[in-house]
């Protein structure tokens, strides 16, 4: 009886990962983590986005799909947050404009400037605004204010919290931490955070 039992109970689980795989196959949204694909997670992120690409085309700017960011966690409420970050290419025109001084480039004159792209993704529930699998654009809008725009540049959100302090100071580096909610730090020393508002 208790052989029986055993191989019931590993037909179920069989089942389930089937079932869970076949839905991850049928959800564009869904992340794979068993048998991950770099090259296709970064195809779709570039079929994502490419309705923000007329908008970045303005300010000369193209987003580093190679160098994306994947964040998946939970917070102590139970939210989920899965979120992908992209920074700009270091060709781009704001990426260079970023490391200006505010002398060579008044961010009064260049601004909104953009620094990185945002994707939201099932199983997120923590953004009463954001949706999920669709792209934003962040924006640096003073030195201590960034907005998350849609792919037509229409204003959807501020980011939670945003620092300018040291403009172009490369030697903080990018980090990428969580409490709650994302919070990343770029090469041109911008700091961001963007939660459940």
């Amino acid at each position: 009886m208790k052989k029986v039992d055993g191989v019931v109970f590993l037909a179920l689980i069989a089942a389930v990962i089937l079932a869970g795989c076949l839905y991850d196959q049928w959800s564009p949204q869904s992340v794979q983590v068993a048998g991950w694909d770099h090259a296709a997670f970064v195809d779709y992120l570039r079929e994502a986005f490419a309705p923000t690409e007329d908008l970045l085309a303005q300010t000369g700017d193209e987003l580093d799909f190679e160098r994306f960011r994947f964040f998946s966690g939970k917070d102590i409420n139970g939210k989920d947050e899965t979120v992908v970050v992209i920074p700009l290419t270091s060709a781009s025109t704001s990426y260079r404009l970023a490391y200006r001084s505010e002398g060579e480039a008044p961010l009064a004159e260049i601004a909104p400037l953009p620094f990185a792209g945002f994707l939201s993704l099932d199983p997120s529930t923590c953004f009463s605004v954001l949706e999920n699998g669709v792209p934003y654009i962040y924006r640096i809008v003073t030195y201590d204010k960034a907005e998350l725009v849609d792919a037509k540049g229409a204003f959807v959100r501020h980011s939670t919290e945003f620092s300018w302090t040291h403009r172009g100071n490369p030697n903080e580096g990018e980090w990428y931490t969580y409490l709650g909610n994302i919070k990343f730090h770029f090469g041109q020393c911008t700091t961001t955070s963007t939660n459940q508002k």
